[in-house]
């Protein structure tokens, strides 16, 4: 029997240069219907997600898509205490991601500061 090795990772074409990893499309919904159709639960994981991709280093998602869903009215509609209290504190600590003016607006303003703040 003739033994046959298989090597991943390696660029034939080019021996030794590392193959350029791209960035994977972020697989996470901005289209504001279909987050505002979410359980809270759901939207409390998506808003998680999102922050996570909007940062620099990830980039797939920008972060003026997820502020206007953050801003809408409903997206704070129907949130627990502990869920909501639990969303606020994950968009806090991303306020960095925003422009000074949505920082203001998402800090007092939204539906979710105000009812979690």
């Amino acid at each position: 029997a003739e033994v046959v090795s298989r090597r991943k990772g390696e660029n034939r074409a080019h021996p030794g240069k590392a193959v350029k990893e791209e960035v994977a499309p972020s697989h996470l919904s901005t289209d504001l219907k279909q987050v505002l159709a979410m359980k809270p639960e759901g939207r409390s994981k998506w808003l998680a997600k999102a922050v996570q991709q909007a940062h620099p280093q990830d980039g797939r998602l920008s972060p003026k898509s997820i502020y206007d869903i953050i801003a809408h009215a409903k997206f704070a509609n129907d949130l627990s205490e502990k869920v909501g209290q639990r969303m606020y504190r994950v968009l806090h600590a991303n306020l960095s991601l925003f422009s000074t003016k949505q920082q203001k607006f998402l800090e007092k303003e939204c539906a979710l500061a105000k009812q979690f703040a």
